[in-house]
């Protein structure tokens, strides 16, 4: 069997310029072999830039990238290696003309080059694994459970960001909740680290919510007040820890007295005291005299025509004794 012999050349590489001179290098033809990745600012088998690496192609293509490693391209006679990661170096060049892979490496610039359970860290920019509940933290993407949370030790790591209403009365600091640090748990009771129970219907956070005071017996926001003249706003009151206003209360035959804010009630005195469908019987009226009927009772009004002696016994007006 004869062997032939293949010729070509490999050109040495400086840290800054390609050197100019090449060595013709012959092998057989069936051990065609791609060099081995060099480390940083080192040629790689096909060739590499001053700040990559690159597996050996078995011809003359190299890596060109500047910002990672990587494999050689394809040369004239195979495949170059696989490009690695971030500083990481390229893998040796096959057999038979076939680059080898390239170096896995796990360095990082943001935290989209690391996987899912890591975050690329800004000190020493490699890929790092997501931190535990009440690890120490400095941002929510270090965390396993993306809440990175205030306590009086620093920020740690939490199992939830613990807020919102469901959360009012719950912490992830083990000194207001006694539990473990970084675990979303119900403070101590009869406490309200977050100020959550501070309103007129709520009393201190118990077993992680913020306890009611009774409701209907408790009074808050707005006092009673007329509406019209003759309903009465009831005072507020407490209904399942919230201020709530009752429905408006109708005087019936009398008026909202404005400045008690309630409804007149019993003897009326003035004709003021019943709503705008009566007058007070016997009280006094104008132009002058009297009303008739009965004597400090509400009585409904007398109708158009009706014989009357003052205007407040009538719709409009008493006229020539007779109501309009």
């Amino acid at each position: 069997m004869t062997t032939r012999r293949l010729s070509w050349g490999v050109c040495g590489l400086s840290a800054v310029t390609l050197l100019a001179g090449c060595e013709l290098i012959t092998a057989p033809d069936h051990d065609l072999i791609g060099g081995q990745g060099g480390s940083t600012t080192s040629a790689g088998g096909g060739g590499a830039t001053t700040t990559s690496t690159g597996g050996g192609g078995s011809g003359t293509g190299g890596m060109t990238t500047t910002t990672s490693t990587g494999g050689g391209g394809s040369g004239t006679g195979g495949a170059g290696g696989a490009g690695g990661s971030t500083t990481s170096t390229g893998g040796a060049g096959g057999a038979g003309g076939g680059g080898g892979a390239g170096g896995g490496g796990n360095g990082c610039a943001i935290d989209a080059n690391c996987a899912g359970t890591e975050y690329c860290d800004p000190g020493t920019f490699m890929c790092t694994p997501k931190k535990a509940d009440g690890a120490v933290c400095a941002g929510a993407n270090q965390c396993s459970n993306a809440a990175c949370v205030s306590t009086a030790g620093g920020m740690v790591c939490c199992d939830s960001a613990c807020t919102g209403a469901a959360n009012e009365c719950k912490s992830c600091d083990a000194t207001l909740t006694g539990g473990a640090n970084g675990k979303c748990l119900a403070v101590t009771n009869g406490t309200d680290p977050k100020n959550a129970c501070d309103n007129q219907c709520t009393n201190q956070c118990v077993a992680g919510a913020c306890e009611n005071k009774p409701d209907t017996t408790t009074t808050c926001g707005s006092a009673p007040s007329c509406q019209g003249t003759d309903q009465v706003n009831p005072q507020d009151v407490c209904m399942s820890g919230a201020c709530t206003s009752p429905a408006a209360t109708d005087c019936g035959v009398y008026s909202c007295n404005a400045g008690t804010s309630m409804c007149n009630s019993g003897t009326c005195t003035a004709h003021s005291d019943c709503d705008s469908g009566h007058y007070c019987g016997g009280a006094a009226g104008t132009p002058t005299g009297n009303a008739g009927g009965t004597a400090g009772v509400c009585e409904p009004k007398l109708a158009v025509t009706d014989a009357c002696t003052v205007n407040e016994e009538c719709p409009i007006s008493c006229t020539a004794g007779a109501c309009l």
